[in-house]
């Protein structure tokens, strides 16, 4: 390294001795890139073919100086960075010297310096691209994300034709800082609809597929509590799944089934972090609708903190792992909700009040019918499309009307009543999902297990299309 003080002596006095250099954008975009070898031997050329171009004598220089900070870097010690700092602070009107000057602060882990010197090298150089990246990156890096959007955005209008093909991530990077900016941004004194009702005590995760954003509510006695928002990627198309191999991840209420540990997914082989969580995919609602598909997940990524763009993935929720780490200690299998949706519904407290009473009182008419032996009402509370396993509507009551002609007394009570809205669809009107823990009681007959109902309502009343009951073992 002995000869980059004579190095640094000549490019001084070419750059006192001259005025602007005027080489081929060809050869400023190598050393913009740090491209430094390419940008030499093309410069040898250039002054063997023009021996008294002094810009090419000075642009040479440059690049042999580049070259030599280059493998001062490599040697990467704290003195040798302090030395590449005072070589390229030198000469503070060089773009490239400064956005070099800003990676060493970066380094050295002076943040706020290596900002300031993106930003000169920006406004010396517009379209300095590396340099924008850079600057949007730390800016994201500081939780900056406005910041990070505002200068991508000013580069693609800078160079609306060139900088998007040869960078083509930008406008992915754009995306992902518009996501960022708005993740976390929650309507206040609002909830969402999708959380009609959620048993006192348990945990909900609650997936925004527009905002790419995983929302972890609790519920207390004082009401539903948004503990934490986390970023998360979803699938690549923006529709809701009804085919395998859609690249959509699908929009319902769904219940985690099973865990793969770390050491399980390593068998398995493929992309899934730390852990993942398999959801009950496709469900009895999924079904009704001929949905296909299988193997939806929220797992983790083997790749770093952040490499992920929004909607990346074949259709499952993906997380980074230190997130899915601190959501894993919330979920218990088969209790605990995740609500995926393509947009989260915000209304009032008084609305989702409203929903509550509505449902409820429906489910206490169907519940007393049933007890009563009301077949007249129980038979209404019922869709004509309505299906349970194999049975239709009227083949559903006829098997009620043959099991209670044998019970004297029945009792139903319904327990960690969950109520969850699903969507609005042309055909059906609104749905909803109810999941409670059932106990049925008769003078011959006890039992406990989850009812599972999907409530419908297009005109006036609800009614239930499906119903599933599974025995607690």
């Amino acid at each position: 390294m002995r000869y980059i003080w004579p190095l640094l002596l000549i490019y001084l006095f070419l750059c006192l001795n001259t005025g602007a250099t005027t080489i081929p954008s060809s050869l400023e975009n190598y050393l913009k890139n740090g491209c430094f070898e390419k940008a030499r031997d093309e410069l040898i050329r250039l002054s063997q073919s023009h021996p008294r171009s002094i810009e090419f004598k000075r642009a040479l220089a440059r690049a042999y100086l580049f070259m030599a900070v280059q493998e001062l870097w490599k040697a990467g010690s704290e003195a040798d960075l302090e030395k590449i700092k005072q070589i390229l602070s030198i000469n503070t009107n060089d773009p490239i010297s400064l956005y070099y000057l800003g990676k060493v602060e970066l380094l050295l882990k002076n943040k706020r310096e290596a900002l300031n010197c993106f930003k000169k090298a920006l406004l010396i150089d517009p379209n300095y691209v590396q340099a924008a990246l850079d600057l949007a990156l730390l800016y994201e890096a500081q939780g900056n994300y406005t910041e990070a959007k505002n200068t991508i955005e000013k580069l693609i209008k800078q160079e609306k034709r060139g900088v998007c093909i040869a960078y083509p991530y930008i406008e992915e990077l754009l995306k992902r800082f518009s996501w960022e900016e708005n993740f976390l941004k929650v309507p206040q004194a609002k909830l969402p609809l999708n959380l009609i009702k959620l048993p006192k005590g348990r945990v909900c995760l609650l997936v925004d597929k527009e905002k790419q954003r995983l929302l972890l509510y609790l519920s207390t006695p004082q009401g539903l509590l948004l503990k934490h928002i986390f970023p998360c990627t979803t699938g690549r198309n923006h529709f809701d799944k009804f085919k395998e191999g859609d690249n959509n991840t699908p929009e319902g209420v769904y219940f985690f089934t099973k865990v793969f540990d770390e050491k399980a997914l390593a068998q398995i082989g493929g992309d899934y972090g730390n852990m993942a969580f398999v959801l009950d995919y496709p469900n009895i609602f999924d079904r009704f609708l001929n949905k296909d598909g299988h193997g939806i997940w929220l797992h983790g990524t083997n790749k770093d903190f952040k490499p992920w763009l929004p909607q990346a993935t074949h259709g499952c929720v993906v997380m980074n792992n230190v997130d899915l780490l601190e959501v894993s200690h919330n979920i218990h299998l088969a209790q605990t909700p995740i609500i995926i949706t393509k947009e989260i519904k915000w209304v009032s407290a008084t609305e989702i009040e409203k929903w509550q009473k509505e449902i409820t009182a429906f489910l206490n008419k169907w519940k007393e019918a049933w007890a009563n032996k009301d077949f007249a009402t129980y038979e209404k509370c019922y869709h004509p499309k309505f299906r349970s396993g194999s049975y239709n509507r009227q083949g559903w009551i006829n098997y009620k009307k043959r099991l209670a002609k044998n019970r004297k007394h029945i009792e139903i009570s319904l327990d960690n009543v969950g109520i969850y809205f699903y969507n609005r669809y042309p055909q059906l009107g609104q749905v909803v999902m109810v999941r409670a823990l059932q106990t049925y009681r008769s003078d011959a007959y006890e039992d406990r297990g989850i009812k599972t109902l999907f409530l419908v309502k297009k005109d006036k009343s609800w009614q239930i299309l499906l119903e599933k009951w599974q025995r607690i073992k």
